[in-house]
């Protein structure tokens, strides 16, 4: 299954990078994005700080996992801006 929409993918990609349009309609998109990087920050944020009360290795490991997805999404918003580390 994963290779037959893979295939797809690729099939859709080739096609438009032949014949390019122009994006239209990008403004839900970023909205939904944009609102998915602050909750996984916010569920980031909030399990680091219950694993490290509780002594939680496994709890602290899945907030700084949720974290380090966040962060991506917040260095592509700027432009030109130097890549930080999202953690310490």
């Amino acid at each position: 299954m994963i290779f037959v929409a893979a295939g797809l993918i690729l099939f859709s990609a080739v096609g438009r990078f032949i014949h390019p349009t122009a994006l239209d309609g990008l403004g839900l998109g970023v909205a939904i994005s944009a609102a998915a990087t602050v909750i996984n920050a916010a569920v980031g944020l909030v399990l680091i700080r219950v694993g490290r009360r509780e002594r939680s290795v496994t709890l602290t490991a899945d907030g700084k996992h949720l974290m380090t997805d966040a962060c991506p999404h917040r260095a592509a918003g700027r432009r030109g801006s130097r890549p930080r580390t999202c953690h310490g």
